[in-house]
């Protein structure tokens, strides 16, 4: 259930646009590399070659991605500057304990981080409660 409501009390007054969580991530990169090189050259960098073809590994190139938000942060800062406009806050239900786990299950669960995650990409704080 996605629930919207104001953070705090001005936020609807001195709202503000955030950059999206991709220039979020690069500008993050870049602060924590200390380089004078462009975010993306640096984003680039952090992701080594791109591997393709048979050598490409879906799971391995995951890895490597969650490892370089760990390290910059990426998520705690995404929070962080935007924790002065309006809240979203999506309610994550109990497991499904009718039936074994089918199709609509992963549906819904995909839809769900869809929303939210487009919703942190545009600059909207995001909270999720379990």
């Amino acid at each position: 259930m996605l629930n919207s409501k104001p953070h705090n009390s001005n936020s609807f007054t001195s709202r503000r646009r955030f950059p999206p969580l991709a220039t979020v991530i690069t500008t993050a990169i870049s602060h924590y590399h200390r380089s004078s090189l462009s975010s993306t050259a640096i984003a680039g960098q952090c992701m080594e070659k791109v591997c393709e073809g048979k050598d490409f590994s879906s799971s391995k190139q995951e890895e490597k991605i969650l490892i370089l938000w760990d390290e910059i942060k990426a998520f705690e800062n995404q929070l962080k500057w935007t924790e002065n406009i309006p809240e979203y806050v999506v309610y994550d239900g109990p497991p499904f304990a009718t039936e074994l786990p089918h199709y609509g299950h992963i549906l819904a669960g995909t839809i769900e981080d869809i929303v939210t995650s487009y919703l942190a990409m545009i600059g909207h704080y995001v909270t999720r409660r379990f």
